[in-house]
């Protein structure tokens, strides 16, 4: 009996100590202060003067996911929309002032259209109007034509980044060839100044990352050729 006893309270403890937790934590029993707030704007290909029709935005909330005993960025979705014909959008949700963060859910939405904003914007300012315009261009191709020589640590390793904001996130493209004329090709944006990036390693530390870069400027045309000599020895 006194085993049976024991276990019984063990147990009671046990429920008790997960329901004292439980209340404690109850985000539902703290009263947070919600405004109003409107998030608007337009978005449109600026390079080729194309509104942007049934374009999603999505507005989230973000905290760290170490207040939850785990690691990187957790979220939330707050509230989706769809551009008009025009390109037009306008979100409006209830602001929580519980020290959580409001934003996109990101500013690259995937194929065929990568996005960015027009302008460097503040964070969302909760119970006013905020103003978001953005710029959604469909990528165009740098054809590169290689003529590749002592390429003898391979790969040889080629991308690029808009030259105005620094907007870097392209596939690369690995060239395994020691001596070889090659062809690749890039996504970026079109009509923008861009910076081309050849990098070689020929061992493990950072004195041993050797990088070329080459300015191009791009077109509105689909797919723009161009032509270098790398010789890997000479970065």
């Amino acid at each position: 009996m006194k085993k049976l006893g024991f276990a019984y309270m063990k147990l009671f403890l046990m429920v008790m100590s997960l329901y004292l937790f439980s209340c404690g934590n109850d985000d539902d029993s703290v009263e947070f202060e919600r405004l109003k707030t409107t998030v608007k704007g337009k978005v449109s290909d600026v390079q080729r003067e194309i509104n942007m029709r049934d374009f999603e935005i999505k507005i989230i909330r973000f905290w760290p996911c170490s207040s939850l005993g785990g690691s990187g960025i957790c979220s939330e979705d707050v509230a989706t929309v769809m551009t008009d014909e025009f390109g037009n959008y306008e979100i409006e949700f209830d602001y929580i002032k519980d020290g959580v963060g409001y934003g996109f859910e990101k500013v690259y939405y995937g194929s065929p259209y990568h996005s960015e904003f027009i302008k460097k914007y503040g964070p969302i300012i909760p119970g006013g109007i905020n103003i978001r315009d953005m710029d959604a261009w469909r990528p165009v191709k740098i054809k590169l034509s290689l003529n590749v020589k002592n390429n003898n640590y391979p790969p040889l390793r080629v991308d690029n980044k808009i030259v105005e904001t620094g907007y870097f996130s392209f596939p690369q493209a690995s060239i395994f060839n020691s001596t070889k004329d090659s062809i690749v090709y890039l996504d970026s944006k079109p009509n923008a100044e861009v910076e081309l990036n050849f990098h070689y390693m020929t061992g493990n530390s950072t004195s041993d990352h050797h990088t070329k870069k080459e300015l191009i400027q791009t077109t509105l045309k689909d797919t723009i050729a161009f032509s270098y000599v790398i010789d890997c020895s000479s970065f």
